[in-house]
C-alpha cells in the first residue's frame, strides 16, 4: 500500500480570497466609523464658523451703531 500523498499547500491567492469574506464587515465598520466621524468634524467646524460670524457680526453692528450715533450728535 502506497503512503498518502503529502497534503499541498493552500496558494497565497487563494487564501487571500478566502479572508475577504472576514474582512467584509471589518471593512464596513471601518469606513463606517471613519463618515461618522467626518460628518461630526465637519459639523463642528460649522457651528465654529457660525458663532465666529455671528461675533464678527454683532462687533460690526455695534461699531455702525456708534457711527450713528455719533453722526446725529454731531453739531451740524
Amino acid at each position: 500500500m502506497a503512503p498518502p500523498p503529502p497534503p499541498k499547500q493552500s496558494s497565497r491567492h487563494s487564501m487571500f480570497y478566502a479572508d475577504l469574506a472576514t474582512l467584509a464587515p471589518i471593512f464596513v465598520l471601518a469606513c463606517g466609523t471613519y463618515l461618522g466621524l467626518k460628518v461630526v468634524r465637519e459639523t463642528c467646524l460649522m457651528y465654529k464658523n457660525e458663532v465666529e460670524a455671528k461675533e464678527q457680526m454683532g462687533e460690526l453692528e455695534h461699531q455702525l451703531n456708534q457711527l450713528v450715533n455719533s453722526n446725529q450728535t454731531a453739531p451740524k
